[in-house]
């Protein structure tokens, strides 16, 4: 059984040809998510945070800059990277989804390699982010008397000290729930860790904090 830890990415699309190219495309490597506006891009953000949005601009109700935007205006989602999915190509239009936060421009139509290689590069900064945080997070614990982070498989329960084992924990069960059923204490992760301590009482702490 492969129990390689898949990126989870949500694409947010109104055209049904452009969701099902994308997914045939990229469904091997990553877990997918799909929504079909912005509303629904945003409900189901409040469900899980993805590693990556692919967001078409274009769309009925909110447009992609405005998703973005609301995006950014909270600590929870405002980290998350953003490649925008369009057939808008002038420069213009491409400088203000910068000027907004996107982290990259992907225009339709869709060439393969160049869709393949801008979601891997996003992904290899978000994994080695992680990597880097769980590190500095198991150093600062052992310098200090703040308690190591462990993460807990919900299906059986069984506890782990890092992240990837927990989560490889659930995809081995024979029904495997989703991977972000996985209990860890990470709220925005990789930017911030809730600490619990012994006494009861818990602590938010930042990627900063961790770092003084």
């Amino acid at each position: 059984m492969d129990n390689r830890v898949k990126n989870e990415i949500l694409i947010v699309d109104d055209d049904r040809a452009n969701l099902m190219y994308l997914d045939k495309l990229l469904s091997a490597e990553s877990t997918l998510h799909m929504a079909k506006d912005g509303a629904q891009a945003l409900k189901r953000i409040e469900e899980f945070i993805p590693d990556l949005i692919l967001l078409d601009i274009i769309m009925p109700g909110m447009n992609g800059y405005e998703v973005l935007s609301e995006l950014k205006k909270s600590d929870r989602t405002r980290d998350i990277p953003v490649i925008f999915i369009t057939g808008l190509s002038a420069d213009e239009d491409e400088m203000k989804g910068l000027e907004l936060g996107a982290d990259d421009y992907i225009f339709k139509p869709f060439n393969e390699t160049i869709v393949q290689l801008r979601i891997k590069n996003q992904l290899k900064i978000i994994n080695q982010m992680r990597k880097n945080f769980e590190t500095e997070i198991a150093e600062k614990s052992s310098r200090t008397n703040m308690p190591m982070i462990f993460y807990r498989c919900r299906k059986c329960k069984n506890e782990f000290n890092n992240f990837q084992d927990a989560r490889n924990c659930e995809t081995a069960h024979p029904q495997p729930v989703s991977v972000r059923n996985v209990q860890y204490t990470i709220k925005s992760w990789p930017y911030q860790v809730e600490v619990f301590f012994n006494d009861g009482t818990k602590r938010l702490y930042s990627a900063d904090d961790l770092s003084a």
